[in-house]
């Protein structure tokens, strides 16, 4: 097995087996996210429940699912690519929560952080796997 670049070994954490999913920086990171964001919108009104609460849960639990299929894929640019469009969907249902107020200021906040640096691990991943070629 070769030895991993210093930026490479940033984007993938601590651990030198890329093929596996936990050593992955970004999954552990979004998965941190949703286990912060999901208790945030079983909160939401009940009448907003069916519709915003399930359509956020699915939108979390389909981009966990780009991450892994995406890192178990032989291509990975593109499945880091949607990855980074699904996060700006994400992020756009989170200001819309804001804007309902169903989030305080200081969890938008802190929401929109969280996302800006896994956005930013994502940027590493697309970058890695376009100079992979």
């Amino acid at each position: 097995m070769r030895e991993l670049s210093d930026k490479q070994k940033t984007v993938l954490g601590s651990k030198e087996r890329f093929g596996a999913v936990e050593n992955l920086k970004l999954f552990q990171k979004f998965y941190d996210f949703i286990v912060y964001f999901e208790p945030i919108i079983e909160r939401f009104p009940n009448f907003e429940k069916s519709a915003w609460c399930a359509e956020a849960k699915k939108q979390l639990i389909r981009m966990m699912r780009i991450v892994i299929v995406t890192n178990k894929a032989r291509q990975k640019t593109a499945g880091w690519h949607e990855f980074d469009t699904e996060l700006t969907v994400l992020k756009m249902y989170i200001r819309r929560f804001r804007e309902k107020k169903y989030l305080s200021t200081n969890t938008y906040e802190h929401s929109a952080k969280l996302l800006d640096e896994i956005g930013k691990i994502t940027g590493g991943l697309i970058k890695l796997a376009q100079n992979a070629r």
